[in-house]
C-alpha cells in the first residue's frame, strides 16, 4: 500500500500493489473502484459511504482507519513520536504511474 499526500497537488491517493502489480487506486474522500472494492465493507462500516455526513467529519481520518484495520496495520505511537522506526526499501524504481 502506497499513500500519496500531495499536499500541493491534491487529491491524496491511495495505491495497492499485490506481488508487484498494480491492484487499484483511489483518491482520498472517493470510493475505491472495481480492483479494490474489497475495501467497501470497511469504507461503509468507516461511514465513508454515506451521503449525507457532517462537516465535522473527517474523510482522510476515517481512511486511514478504514486502511489501518482492514490490513491490520499500526505503529506504536511513542515510538512514532520519541523514538526511531526501521526503514525499509522495497523498490528502487517507482511504480508505473505512481502519483500521476
Amino acid at each position: 500500500m502506497h499513500l500519496t499526500p500531495k499536499p500541493d497537488d491534491p487529491p491524496r491517493e491511495c495505491w495497492y500493489y499485490r506481488d508487484g502489480q498494480t491492484v487499484g487506486r483511489f483518491d482520498i474522500g472517493d470510493t475505491p473502484d472495481e480492483g479494490m472494492a474489497f475495501l467497501l465493507p470497511a469504507f461503509e462500516e468507516a461511514g465513508l459511504l454515506e451521503d449525507d455526513v457532517s462537516d465535522e467529519f473527517d474523510s482522510l481520518r476515517a481512511t486511514l482507519t478504514a486502511l489501518q484495520q482492514y490490513f491490520g496495520l499500526s505503529l506504536p505511537r511513542q515510538e512514532i513520536l520519541n523514538g526511531q522506526l526501521p526503514a525499509a526499501v522495497t523498490a528502487t524504481v517507482p511504480p508505473v504511474n505512481l502519483g500521476d
